[in-house]
């Protein structure tokens, strides 16, 4: 395993209320799958809150799944961390994440994201950039979420 621990940290900024953008993120088990288009294929939850497993089949099809347990939890601040509970496919060991919504205003908020492991089985830096991707990912899909939501970009 490499000792070279993968930090990240992304803020993204939304033209949304916090509580909107929270709907979506803090649906911890969307099994609607919108929110992770383009990198899961489907997601099945057991449990409510902490504890709470989401089953990830990642894409393409037939690609393997991830099991995410929820570890904390706190609605009011529009918080939660999660960790894998079997790592699947994924190259990685020790993983641990956070999201949180922030309001700036009645129409304004932040989504700070966060990830932490410890690459096993690949190169650092090619995980690093996946991680960024997939963030991507999720924040361009929860732009298209809040638009057809409000009838406006976000």
């Amino acid at each position: 395993m490499d000792d070279q621990r993968v930090d990240i940290m992304v803020v993204m900024a939304f033209e949304a209320p916090a509580e909107a953008v929270w709907s979506v993120v803090g649906d911890y088990g969307d099994t609607s799958g919108e929110f992770g288009r383009g990198f899961v294929t489907g997601v099945e939850v057991q449990g409510d809150g902490v504890g709470a497993l989401r089953t990830l089949h990642l894409a393409p099809e037939g690609a393997g799944t991830v099991v995410e347990r929820q570890t904390a939890r706190d609605e009011r601040g529009m918080y939660y961390a999660y960790e894998l509970a079997d790592r699947g496919p994924m190259p990685m060991a020790d993983y641990y994440g956070t999201a949180q919504v922030i309001p700036v205003s009645a129409n304004q908020c932040r989504l700070v994201w966060t990830n932490r492991y410890r690459p096993d089985g690949a190169p650092a830096e090619a995980l690093r950039a996946q991680s960024l991707q997939t963030l991507e990912i999720l924040e361009s899909n929860l732009k298209d979420m809040l638009a057809r939501r409000t009838g406006k970009g976000a």
